[in-house]
């Protein structure tokens, strides 16, 4: 994990690596677009050098973080030792 880019991500700052900040635009764009990318979204994301498979891992992404979010808001588990330093406050 690149603390760096996740930083930066949660405080809406610019992520310096321009591949990583595709990855990072796109996946906001089907989050916020509710999976209906444009053409023109899903040709940026190609040419900056990921393929059509790698939007499928997003999609399975955003489908399992999108379970763990609902189970989490209904059970309220503790946080792992291992994940305890990266939790995220507003």
């Amino acid at each position: 994990m690149r603390v760096d880019v996740t930083n930066a991500i949660r405080d809406g700052r610019k992520i310096e690596d321009e591949k990583l900040k595709a990855l990072s635009t796109f996946t906001r764009t089907m989050f916020i677009k509710r999976g209906r990318p444009s053409a023109e979204d899903v040709e940026l994301f190609l040419k900056a050098g990921y393929t059509e498979r790698q939007i499928l891992n997003i999609i399975l992404a955003l489908a399992v973080k999108t379970l763990s979010n609902y189970s989490n808001h209904l059970f309220d588990p503790e946080i792992d030792p291992v994940s305890k330093s990266r939790k995220w406050t507003k």
